[in-house]
C-alpha cells in the first residue's frame, strides 16, 4: 500500500498528510531503507507538512532500530522544542535503545 501512496503522491494525484507520511517513513525503515526514510522526512518538512507526535515517534523509533541514537536524540530534542508532546511509544523507543547500548543511566 505504501508504494501505491508514494506513486500517487509523485503524480500529484493526492495530498499526503502526516498520517500517510508516518506510514511511509515507518515502512522504509522496516524495509532497511533508512536513507530513503530520512529523505522522505526532509521532503515532508520542505512541503510544509507539520509533523505530529506520530511522525516524530516513527522517525525516532526507526533511527533507534538502525543504530543511529545520536540522530534519534536530535529529532527528540527538535520534537520537544517545537512543542510536540512525546508519547509512550516515543519514550519506549529511546529507552530500549539506551538499554541496548548499555546506557541505562540515560534511560532512567
Amino acid at each position: 500500500m505504501g508504494f501505491v501512496c508514494w506513486f500517487l503522491w509523485r503524480k500529484d494525484s493526492i495530498c499526503l498528510n502526516e498520517y500517510i507520511y508516518s506510514t511511509l517513513v515507518s515502512g522504509l525503515f522496516k524495509d532497511e531503507k533508512s536513507e530513503d526514510g530520512l529523505k522522505l522526512w526532509k521532503e515532508m518538512l520542505e512541503k510544509g507538512c507539520k509533523p505530529n507526535t506520530l511522525v516524530y515517534s516513527v522517525l525516532i523509533d526507526g533511527l533507534c532500530r538502525v543504530g543511529k541514537p545520536d540522530e534519534a536524540e536530535e529529532i527528540f530534542t527538535e520534537m520537544v522544542n517545537r512543542g510536540c508532546m512525546p508519547n509512550a511509544f516515543t519514550f519506549n523507543s529511546l529507552m530500549r535503545d539506551f538499554f541496548e547500548m548499555g546506557k541505562s543511566d540515560k534511560a532512567i
